[in-house]
């Protein structure tokens, strides 16, 4: 299967698995809900089953969202071919189970959403036909629907056709409204009977009750293997009749017309299908006995059954839940196993790769000694490096051969960028180019990049042209520099050149030793201060980075690149436009975790079997 495909079919699987118990959690809550408001208006109702409705569409829609991405290939033949050891992650027998499925899944669920939308575009094509071969009612009965609709507020020409093969009134189309009636009904309902109910369907008209069934209908077609929603949608009907009930009581001043037109219509009740909003529909028997009597609504136990039938399908989905959590979290336990000397047909039959979902939206992953690129994802796309540009202004520092102990002050214009520090700069501040430079690359100071900028040897513009000499002496044919902190949203690179920008800052010692050191230290107006880095991951062993910085703005998202230390092989991280830092540091997480997964067997160059990093939804 294609990698795309592959990646469109689990994510979809996953969609439909986790729309069991969401949908079943939304429907059982709104059961209770319900049960509550049975003795409100119907309108709350109504508004509340509505938006339950619409909430089991979007739950499965933000999964699919936050799952789907591009897929970024995490090259595992070329990781092993450089000498990385070879094992197997241990993954439950159920989720390789759901995978192996997951196809027939998905395949299933287009079929039958291709099913029902085929019922519902026959049904208004049936429709369709019906008004094409239906007569237009005049006189009495066109000119009261026009009065009613008049006093409802409704502007839209609304046509009254009769034909002999509907048998009951109903209303459809939504720019262009029809009332049909059945013609039969005209000579056997007396005129208050048919007014009574032609107000009902004026009563839908003005609520433009039509446009909220073919979303209804739109909802129930892809989540049609959902009984939650087939109970959202009655309750939906039943309650929007009653609404037109009320209103149709409130123009004609007769409830009791009402539930005798109902009553005898009821003798012409259609058993099919409808497209259209029935005088008959929702539940007939309680609408009249609501029009004749109106009492309060007692509880009902059975009322909550979905509500616990939702109980049990959301339990059921935690747990589906929990280890797929557990399976993207936690670091599973490699299983050794020994592995004969590839050759001919069965390295090409292990030559498979591992499909990484990262949340940044551009990425590059590569090994440092050879320049082969690991992962990579939109990484030639030019987009805002915030931060990370302070790695070219500290090697123009550094290149320049200025004295490090030099002494230099702050002035007014450098202190207007925002100040990541929590300290107060002023004008006149002094400190040497070190403790700038450390500020600079520790907490990352964005008033600190501005002095070192303006007391480069030659000033500004001897600083930007040197700048420009560095881009063309690393190959970097995308990078623009225009601020030494990044504040700029001009400063701006693909992964790619970030790539090239973090290998040439490790070849500086004091760039490496600054950009890894946890805390900061300085004596600062007479008083100790205390900075931390800007990188939480900094001071944790199990990363080994050897130069590292973060970086962010609005536009640039959240930024991190890195170069570590891996199995005694260096590799660089380059993750651009993440919306937090725990989903950058989740990136790195998981391909740190996949390449140390590819272990060990030096005489080895075949690479891990391919595994899909699912992400579940959130």
């Amino acid at each position: 299967m294609k990698p795309v495909l592959m990646v469109w079919t689990e994510t979809l699987g996953w969609m439909l698995l986790h729309a069991v118990w969401q949908v079943a959690l939304i429907s059982g809550g709104a059961a209770v809900l319900l049960a509550a408001m049975r003795n409100r208006h119907p309108r709350q109702r109504y508004a509340l089953a509505l938006t339950a409705l619409l909430a089991c569409w979007l739950m499965p829609v933000a999964t699919v969202l936050s799952g789907w991405g591009v897929p970024q290939v995490l090259s595992m033949d070329a990781w092993a071919a450089m000498g990385s050891p070879l094992a197997a992650v241990a993954e439950p027998g159920w989720m390789k189970s759901l995978r192996a499925v997951m196809p027939v899944l998905v395949c299933g669920w287009l079929a039958g959403v291709l099913l029902m939308g085929s019922r519902v575009a026959l049904g208004l094509w049936w429709l369709r036909r019906l008004i094409r071969q239906s007569s237009a009612l005049q006189g009495e009965l066109s000119a009261f629907v026009g009065t009613q609709l008049h006093k409802l507020g409704e502007r839209r020409a609304v046509r009254v056709l009769a034909h002999p093969q509907v048998t009951a009134m109903l209303t459809t189309g939504l720019m262009k409204p029809v009332i049909l009636v059945p013609a039969s009904l005209l000579t056997g309902m007396g005129l208050p009977s048919l007014q009574a109910l032609l107000a009902h369907e004026a009563a839908h008209i003005s609520r433009w009750d039509y446009f909220f069934l073919m979303l209804q209908q739109g909802v129930q077609t892809c989540l049609f293997f959902h009984p939650g929603v087939w109970w959202l949608c009655r309750q939906i009907d039943k309650e929007r009749e009653l609404i037109a009930d009320d209103i149709a009581r409130q123009l004609t001043g007769d409830g009791r017309q009402l539930a005798l037109a109902l009553q005898q219509l009821d003798q012409w009740q259609l058993h099919t299908h409808q497209q259209g909003l029935a005088a008959h529909g929702g539940d007939l028997l309680s609408r009249i006995r609501r029009l004749v009597r109106p009492e309060q609504q007692r509880l009902r136990w059975r009322t909550l059954a979905p509500a616990l039938v939702s109980v049990l399908l959301a339990l059921a989905g935690g747990g589906l839940w929990s280890p797929a959590v557990a399976e993207r979290g936690a670091e599973p336990a490699p299983l050794e196993r020994v592995l004969p000397e590839p050759t001919g047909a069965t390295l090409a039959a292990f030559q498979q790769k591992i499909y990484v979902d990262t949340h940044s939206s551009h990425a590059l992953v590569m090994d440092e000694a050879s320049g082969r690129i690991l992962l990579e994802k939109s990484a030639d796309t030019v987009v805002p490096m915030a931060s990370i540009s302070k790695l070219m202004t500290a090697m123009l520092v550094l290149d320049s051969g200025a004295a490090l102990d030099e002494q230099l002050s702050a002035e007014a214009a450098d202190l207007r960028d925002p100040n990541v520090l929590p300290l107060k700069m002023k004008a006149g501040m002094s400190l040497r180019r070190a403790d700038w430079l450390a500020l600079m690359l520790i907490p990352s100071s964005n008033q600190a990049a501005n002095v070192l900028a303006r007391h480069f040897p030659g000033g500004e513009a001897a600083f930007y042209a040197a700048a420009k000499r560095k881009m063309q002496a690393l190959g970097m044919q995308t990078m623009q520099f225009v601020s030494p902190s990044g504040v700029d949203e001009a400063n701006a690179a693909s992964a790619r050149d970030i790539a090239r920008l973090l290998q040439a800052a490790a070849g500086y010692p004091e760039i490496r030793r600054l950009s890894t050191t946890p805390e900061l230290t300085l004596t600062l107006n007479g008083k100790s201060q205390r900075f931390w880095h800007s990188n939480q991951l900094v001071g944790d062993t199990d990363w080994q980075m050897s130069v590292t910085k973060t970086g962010y703005s609005r536009k640039a998202g959240r930024c991190l690149t890195m170069l570590t230390n891996l199995n005694g092989r260096r590799v660089l991280i380059v993750l651009m436009h993440a919306a937090s830092p725990e989903q950058r540091t989740e990136d790195a997480r998981q391909i740190l975790q996949q390449l140390r997964q590819a272990t060990p067997s030096a005489n080895t160059s075949l690479p891990l079997a391919s595994r899909t990093m699912q992400r579940p939804a959130s």
